[in-house]
């Protein structure tokens, strides 16, 4: 007597591959499962359910997440920090100080220009400054500088508006009869 053959085709072949699949499926949700039951019992949290507050600049919130497979489980809440901008308004600032009768200054021309110190001299004086008699600069400077001594930075301030937008305002180290000196430098416009 002959062998028994299986009868021709793929019947076999698909019920083999069916068992095959049914049998990953159950061994990856049991895995699942495991690891979720570990997660829950091995925590660190107390109580996966309570939710912290903390103190900082930006806002936060916690919300737990929650799983639903074949049975609902609460894992522990998770924090989003939202950041924060801050904006700021343009202010506008109005120099106050001694009144110009208060306020000596010296001019002094550092460009190869001649009489744009006697010039802004003579505007100063018409506004009510205290002027020397304007001189030359031997150093050549490209921005303007006007030097203070202590206790004038903010009246150097307001007369920078009539030299140039540029020019550097500095205190002065030295012994001068002016309050302030102005250097012109060849930015100046005058």
């Amino acid at each position: 007597m002959a062998g028994r053959h299986a009868a021709p085709g793929y019947s076999g072949l698909f019920r083999e591959l069916a068992i095959f699949l049914l049998k990953v499926v159950f061994w990856g949700a049991i895995i699942f499962g495991a690891v979720l039951l570990f997660q829950m019992v091995f925590s660190s949290d107390d109580d996966p359910t309570t939710t912290t507050t903390t103190q900082s600049t930006t806002a936060t919130t916690s919300a737990p997440t929650v799983t639903t497979e074949a049975t609902t489980i609460t894992v522990a809440p998770t924090t989003t920090t939202i950041a924060t901008t801050t904006t700021a308004a343009a202010t506008t600032t109005t120099l106050a100080g001694r009144d110009p009768s208060e306020v000596t200054v010296l001019v002094l021309n550092s460009t190869t220009r001649g009489g744009i110190a006697a010039d802004l001299s003579d505007a100063l004086g018409e506004v009510g400054y205290q002027t020397l008699e304007s001189d030359n600069w031997g150093t050549p400077f490209s921005v303007s500088r006007i030097w203070y001594v202590v206790g004038y930075e903010t009246e150097a301030r307001v007369i920078a508006r009539y030299v140039s937008p540029d020019a550097i305002v500095e205190l002065f180290q030295g012994v001068t009869q002016a309050d302030i000196i102005i250097v012109l430098g060849a930015s100046y416009g005058g």
